[in-house]
């Protein structure tokens, strides 16, 4: 009997350490299964951080082709930012997964502080991990104005409205200095003249006293024949001592090289002979057409 019970207790014990056995051998599976999942997800995490960085500098490559390549127009597709060469980051001509990129762009009219400007915008996103592009498609401005990346989609979008800002306070600067540097020359030149004129015969001409000249430098604007410009008669030796010097010349309004000689005359740069849109200078010494004071000049890019 004892013997019995002593059989049945070890084969019981037994059993008892083959249970623990198996529920060890479960746990131990889904504890590996467990850390699958969770290596496969830190993966696609850092595909997901992989994507939003890519996306960043492929938006900081554009605006920088926009700058300094495009000007007036943002990069065409994605392929051109690396042909190019503002970006050099080649891994990233496709996305983590291995697909190309979804790169929408446009353009839109708009006014910043009255100055009319062209602004481009855009999208850039990736389809995610499952390839499938989720978001909406972009068929105007507006549609892009309320964009945003949806399901698994990683994107942004971005314009160029900070760089167009820049452009019209630097515009407005050039054109401000430009007027101020004429005005300062009419007005040196006219004290020079009327310094000068005790009795050289240039301070009459064409039927004129030299207070009825005009002291703007000559542009090829100016049709008028009737008008007498005091840079065209007199000469250095002129009005020699004086703080200015007169030239006779006509400065081709639209002409790089004219423009940038004109901006020698006023001691501005030269790179003041296009505006940040890549527009000529234009110069017109006589807008009003008039044949004796007050004259008007302007300048403008175009």
């Amino acid at each position: 009997m004892i013997r019995a019970i002593a059989k049945r207790l070890k084969s019981q014990t037994g059993a008892v350490f083959g249970m623990d056995a198996r529920v060890a051998l479960i746990i131990a599976s889904i504890m590996a299964a467990t850390g699958g999942v969770t290596v496969l997800s830190r993966v696609e995490r850092n595909k997901n951080d992989a994507a939003e960085r890519g996306i960043d500098l492929l938006v900081n490559a554009n605006l920088k082709y926009y700058i300094t390549t495009g000007i007036n127009t943002i990069s065409p597709d994605i392929a051109t930012l690396f042909t190019s060469g503002v970006m050099e980051e080649t891994y990233l001509q496709q996305d983590p997964w291995g697909n190309n990129w979804n790169y929408v762009i446009g353009s839109t009219n708009i006014e910043i502080e009255d100055v009319p400007v062209t602004m481009w915008y855009g999208t850039i996103h990736t389809s995610g991990k499952d390839g499938t592009d989720d978001s909406v498609a972009i068929a105007s401005y507006a549609n892009w104005q309320v964009w945003e990346a949806a399901g698994d989609d990683i994107g942004i979008k971005f314009s160029t409205t900070s760089i167009e800002k820049d452009r019209v306070e630097l515009y407005r600067k050039q054109g401000q200095e430009i007027s101020d540097r004429l005005a300062a020359v009419e007005a040196a030149w006219y004290l020079d003249a009327d310094g000068a004129c005790t009795g050289p015969a240039w301070c009459t001409s064409g039927g004129k006293s030299y207070t009825n000249f005009s002291y703007y430098p000559i542009s090829s604007l100016d049709a008028n024949v009737n008008v007498q410009y005091f840079d065209a008669v007199c000469t250095d030796t002129d009005i020699a001592g004086t703080t200015s010097a007169c030239n006779d010349v006509t400065y081709i309004s639209g002409n790089q090289g004219s423009m940038e000689a004109l901006l020698n005359l006023l001691n501005l740069p030269i790179s003041y002979a296009t505006d940040p849109w890549n527009r000529t200078l234009r110069y017109n010494s006589n807008l009003t057409d008039r044949e004796d004071p007050p004259f008007s000049a302007q300048v403008w890019y175009q």
